[in-house]
């Protein structure tokens, strides 16, 4: 088991969490090295913890594998090492798991591999199983987790003992593709975008002696490279040597480390969602949003208001980028942000910003508009000459734009939304409409100020409706979805509650028939209301009623 680092007892300070072969887990002071808990299990634990809040309550849980006799995943609280939940899977479990909202639903699920030569997808607050995927062998390797095909949702990628790597869909666990190698798969994957083509990749090692890198959309080969031995070991991406070129470092049996140079274009810190094992260098097996370094923009604007790129990437690796923001003045915005009007003449890649000027009339040509927390818009549009063209749109360093901002990308063709803060981006397919004239495509990008204050939900009133059943009356602070819940007070799920539209900030309703998810009636007693509101930034909260059912 390898140590996890996390602040899981809320004192700010960071502890160690690992399993031992005395078949428990510890955690440790990170300070001192005191013992904070210990957690037994039933057999010794290789499996490495992974750190997040998988229930919600804003305090992190960890997450591990062990090869107790009946192949248990634990999810154990942080703060007292406690147990919250345990998963059996059909047989030991080696494989570290892997955390991330893979549904969409706003919550973190739990991934991990089994020998019982199946991926399991668990619901994290609760530990129900939400998917399994069945392989042709054992699961040591360790999930990554990444949009490797560009559809603004989660893929899982592992490798498995019938020398395969899988890449799963993460809603419902169908498989996207699979790439056969010489041996078995022990390498857990890394992921990253390894040739600068604005899309994400695969990096693995095998037991045939190789290293593969494989394209995430298709599972199609983009090179392999031989060692010596077997290669066990999890490659790590990243630019060691500050000559903005992404390099590959991983480990084979022959006694060797190797470090494989990519060449130029190859790194872009924005668009390496999973570069190691476990996720980062503290090993939490966490997806976050990638992390983003402020370069560009700072440099070439350096008296914007706030600023940042918008990228489109051909196929044939013609490039085109567009800044948006907002300026200082209105004079600044038209000195700084002249830029041509469409020609569609110009047989190569155009990302344009279309705006309206100040009183609405005529449309320009500009991509910056005046300082302030008003909301704002930006119509692109995007030009590929080529038929059959496909374009990724990737977007720069967003921290430069006010935390007030909700950043949206939407396709008016397909009407698809994007979330910026959280995908860094969207693969442009051809649509009915563009087929005999190459690719051209319109976007709306939205920068939405959202309401200041902290994201609160509060039961206001749980009070029984004629014929039966319960009206729920909560207010909620700032725009956002509401969830609702029933439990009994051992925790178990009695019923969900229909989810909420996004709801403006202020007083709302849900409604409970006062029936069991299977449509009987509750035998007499006290049960728990639990709402939970999510906005799309992923700020959630939750509030909690007791409700007495005659």
């Amino acid at each position: 088991s390898s140590p996890a680092l996390g602040d899981i007892d809320g004192d700010g300070k960071l502890e160690v969490v690992v399993g031992s072969d005395d078949n428990k887990v510890y955690a440790i002071n990170g300070e001192n090295g005191s013992k904070l808990w210990e957690f037994e299990t039933g057999a010794y634990v290789t499996s490495s913890p992974a750190l997040g809040d998988i229930d919600g309550d804003g305090k992190l849980e960890v997450v591990v594998g062990s090869y107790d006799s009946d192949s248990k995943v634990y999810a154990i609280n942080g703060e007292d090492g406690s147990k919250l939940w345990e998963f059996a899977t059909g047989y030991r479990v080696f494989s570290s798991p892997a955390l991330g909202d893979i549904d969409g639903d706003g919550k973190l699920e739990v991934v991990v591999g089994s020998s019982d030569n199946k991926v399991y997808a668990i619901n994290g607050e609760d530990g129900s199983k939400l998917w399994e995927f069945p392989t042709g062998g054992a699961v040591l390797s360790s999930p990554a987790l990444g949009d490797i095909d560009g559809d603004g949702r989660l893929e899982v990628v592992v490798g498995s003992d019938d020398n395969k790597v899988y890449a799963i869909n993460g809603e419902d666990g169908s498989k996207l593709w699979e790439f056969a190698t010489g041996y078995r798969v022990f390498s857990s994957p890394a992921l990253g975008d390894i040739d600068g083509d604005g899309k994400l990749e695969v990096v693995v090692g095998s037991g045939d002696y190789k290293v593969y890198a494989i394209n995430g959309e298709n599972g199609s080969k983009l090179w392999e490279f031989a060692t010596g031995d077997y290669v066990v070991s999890s490659p790590a991406l990243g630019d060691i040597d500050g000559d903005g070129k992404l390099e590959v470092v991983v480990g084979s049996y022959d006694n060797k480390v190797y470090c494989l140079d990519l060449g130029e274009g190859s790194y872009n810190p924005n668009l390496l969602p999973w570069p190691m094992f476990h996720h980062d260098p503290n090993r939490t097996g966490l997806y976050e949003p990638p992390p983003t370094r402020l370069r560009l923009v700072k440099e070439r604007h350096k008296d914007l208001g706030w600023s940042f790129t918008v990228i489109a990437m051909a196929q044939d690796r013609q490039r085109a980028e567009v800044v948006l923001g907002v300026a200082t003045s209105l004079d600044e915005a038209k000195r700084m942000s002249e830029v041509f009007p469409p020609n569609r003449q110009i047989a190569s890649l155009q990302l344009l910003a279309i705006q309206a000027s100040e009183r609405g009339e005529a449309k320009t040509y500009r991509s910056l508009y005046r300082h302030g927390l008003s909301k704002q818009e930006w119509q692109l549009v995007l030009i590929c000459p080529h038929e059959n063209g496909e374009v990724v749109l990737t977007w720069g360093d967003l921290s430069q734009v006010p935390k007030q901002y909700r950043l949206y990308l939407i396709d008016e063709l397909t009407g698809k939304r994007i979330y910026m803060r959280t995908s860094s981006s969207y693969k442009v397919e051809q649509g009915t409409r563009d087929r005999g004239q190459g690719l051209e495509r319109r976007f709306l990008v939205i920068a939405d100020p959202t309401p200041s204050g902290k994201l609160q939900v509060f039961v206001n009133e749980v009070v029984p409706m004629r014929g039966g059943g319960w009206l729920i009356g909560y207010t909620v602070t700032k725009p956002a979805k509401v969830l609702g819940e029933v439990r009994t007070l051992t925790g178990r799920l009695v019923k969900q509650l229909p989810t909420s539209e996004q709801v403006k900030a202020g007083r709302g309703n849900l409604v409970w028939d006062g029936r069991s998810a299977d449509g009987s009636l509750l035998p007499k007693g006290v049960y728990l209301v639990k709402l939970v509101a999510m906005t799309d930034e992923g700020e959630q909260v939750q509030a909690v009623r007791t409700i007495f059912v005659r």
